[in-house]
């Protein structure tokens, strides 16, 4: 294949489709999307309903790549599954087996915190979009110029997005378990995760690495939730040598 890979990408929890700005892997042109019903401040909602079907059924469907971050890889993980797409490959970013820990899954997030932010989002949505933000970087041993700026913040936060959409969303992530009927795919699936990630552990590349021999995992060092964001250089690296691998 001569020209780019057509490449839709996901963005996750409370994001605008700017979080991708910074990646730029050779042989992929990216069409970055936000989650159903994100918006950024003063701009038109994504099409779309809070839910992985719901989701996934609004996705347009002629792709060669389908890529998701956290939550949008759970999207575009049933997309793939259920045959809305019919990629190449699929990459998965910091995407989670299981969001909150549960018996089939020990790794996941206590519930506790997904509780206070769901608390947050009743009391101040803008300030716990920003604090969601910043945990996405602990761990993250990128500088903090690369991420913390309000410039910056601002600009890959979809603080347009409403409350209730976010709560619905967190509902979501909440039920989210793939422990119960882990994927089997056909196609090639690239796993991303940095080795800091505070938000998803990276125990999740293990628990993909089992689901099949088409699942390629790799971590990221020193990178937290978002390496597409502090390590936006070699996150394409592993995008354009899994491109390259597609197209031959």
């Amino acid at each position: 294949m001569n020209r780019p890979l057509r490449t839709l990408a996901l963005a996750g929890w409370g994001h605008s489709p700017r979080c991708w700005e910074r990646l730029a892997p050779q042989g992929v042109e990216l069409t970055p999307r936000a989650l159903p019903g994100h918006a950024a401040p003063g701009e038109t909602p994504t099409p779309g309903t809070p839910g992985l079907q719901e989701a996934a059924n609004a996705l347009p469907g002629d792709w060669d790549l389908v890529m998701g971050w956290s939550l949008g890889g759970l999207v575009a993980l049933e997309a793939v599954r259920r045959s809305v797409i019919r990629p190449l490959g699929l990459i998965l970013v910091a995407t989670p087996p299981a969001f909150l820990r549960r018996p089939t899954y020990p790794a996941g997030l206590e519930p506790a915190v997904l509780d206070r932010f769901r608390a947050g989002l009743g009391d101040d949505p803008e300030g716990t979009l920003r604090r969601f933000y910043t945990l996405q970087f602990q761990g993250d041993r990128a500088p903090r110029s690369q991420w913390a700026p309000a410039a910056i913040r601002d600009r890959l936060l979809a603080a347009g997005t409403a409350a209730e959409t976010l709560q619905d969303w967190l509902d979501v992530l909440e039920a989210a378990d793939l422990t119960a009927e882990p994927p089997a795919l056909e196609l090639p699936v690239l796993i991303l995760h940095g080795t800091g990630d505070a938000v998803v552990d990276p125990a999740a590349v293990d628990f993909f690495a089992e689901c099949g021999p088409r699942f390629l995992g790799q971590r990221i060092e020193g990178a937290g939730h978002a390496p597409h964001v502090t390590h936006p250089e070699e996150t394409g690296q592993h995008i354009a040598a899994f491109a390259r691998n597609l197209s031959s």
